[in-house]
């Protein structure tokens, strides 16, 4: 989703195809696939919600469900119903089939930046430049929890809380509150994690599908990946020439998708757990616009000139029609929003190809992760050897302590 008011959708496999959608009359911000289908939403400052089919005709239908700007679309992890959040200080609950409007989610006192639905679908958490990260049941549609500075939220007053992030299994919710990341344990509503990796606004968050990693992009042009399991960032990601503005992993885990304000859109291997990028060959990597520097990035996703060609004679042959076109190249605008499908438009599901490359790096990736251990152990021994040293220094002392207070015993009964 882009500036541009155009939905891009890529097909990675079996080759390289776009296909642009457009219907948009303003900036698309939000873009989400559907987790159980191939339908696709976005979102518009235009105040509207756009359901599409990602085919060649592009077909989609639209609600203009708020009264201002519209600023997220997610979908359920059942994929029957879409959320959206507005500055119309309302969240929006919609049925897929039809993009029937169901209920709407109000309490918030000003612009609702971000609405996301819990993994199992009974609750949704919205963010809000109330200051205030609200819970909510979708059977009662009333709020049940609401985190704010009481517990453990860090405000500023030129900082908002731009996104929410449900845990693959519930149990967590990150956000996105100014340059920091935080996470809560919803079971307790305490904050759980705290991380001050950025030095811009933290725009979006993608959690691992595993759980382990969460990774995060800002405004200071950086990608971060966050090891929750260590409590600290695992890696620094700076491809991007300008400010990052969405983030989304691939549902196998297998790598995760950038969209920064340069106009590109870069896609990064990472291994099965999530916790480290792999190398990848360097034939995937893209030459173009300086990217070959890059040693960890998968993909580019821009077209090539013969790509440009053979999409103008499909044009020339297809049928007269008003709905988009298969995509002209990638526009310089900025994108927004991306989203990743586990699911090829129009094919089967694609499946993750092991080369050898990748097996490398997970082999690089264990000796690393040994060598950390061995360290860790050996500092361990350093710290126990020198507690000893400590332990028989202070014996010692109590000894002569014990001696000198016999002698003066002895001392008073002579």
């Amino acid at each position: 989703a882009s500036d541009d008011k155009a939905i891009l959708i890529w097909n990675l496999e079996p080759s390289l195809r776009a296909f642009r959608f457009l219907g948009h009359s303003k900036k698309a911000v939000s873009v989400s696939f559907s987790p159980t289908s191939d339908l696709v939403a976005s979102a518009s400052f235009d105040n509207t919600i756009r359901l599409w089919t990602p085919t060649v005709r592009g077909d989609s239908i639209y609600r203009r469900g708020h009264t201002s700007p519209i600023r997220q679309v997610a979908f359920s992890e059942q994929g029957d119903e879409l959320v959206t959040a507005s500055d119309d200080k309302t969240a929006k609950v919609w049925d897929v089939e039809g993009l029937k409007f169901k209920y709407t989610l109000t309490g918030h006192t000003n612009w609702v930046r971000a609405a996301s639905f819990c993994p199992d679908g009974r609750l949704i958490a919205t963010a809000s430049d109330d200051s205030t990260i609200r819970v909510w049941d979708t059977r009662t549609h009333e709020t049940v929890s609401t985190i704010g500075l009481g517990q453990g939220l860090v405000l500023d007053a030129a900082s908002v809380i731009s996104c929410v992030c449900w845990s693959p299994d519930g149990t967590l919710l990150a956000a996105g509150v100014g340059d920091r990341v935080q996470i809560w344990d919803t079971r307790t509503l305490l904050l759980s994690q705290h991380y001050e990796c950025h030095s811009g606004c933290v725009n979006a968050l993608a959690w691992h599908p595993r759980g382990r990693a969460l990774i995060s992009v800002s405004d200071d042009g950086t990608a971060r990946v966050l090891d929750t399991l260590m409590g600290r960032t695992a890696y620094t990601i700076k491809a991007h020439s300008g400010p990052v503005k969405g983030v989304a992993c691939a549902p196998d885990g297998t790598g995760f998708v950038t969209g920064g304000a340069d106009g590109k859109v870069l896609m990064w291997s990472m291994d099965g757990e999530g916790h480290r990028e792999t190398p990848v060959p360097k034939s995937r990597a893209s030459e173009r616009d300086g990217v070959r520097e890059v040693t960890r990035v998968s993909t580019t996703i821009m077209e090539s000139k013969e790509r440009e060609g053979e999409r103008e004679r499909e044009r020339e042959t297809a049928p007269e029609r008003e709905t988009p076109k298969p995509a002209q190249p990638m526009s310089s605008t900025a994108p927004l929003s991306v989203a990743v499908s586990g699911r090829a438009v129009g094919g089967e599901r694609p499946q993750p190809v092991e080369t050898a490359a990748h097996q490398e790096g997970l082999n690089a990736d264990l000796t690393r992760t040994l060598g950390d251990i061995a360290r860790q152990l050996e500092a361990l021994t350093h710290m126990q050897g020198s507690f000893g040293q400590r332990l028989e220094g202070v014996e010692a002392r109590l000894g002569v302590l014990e001696g000198r207070s016999q002698r003066k015993k002895r001392e008073q009964r002579k």
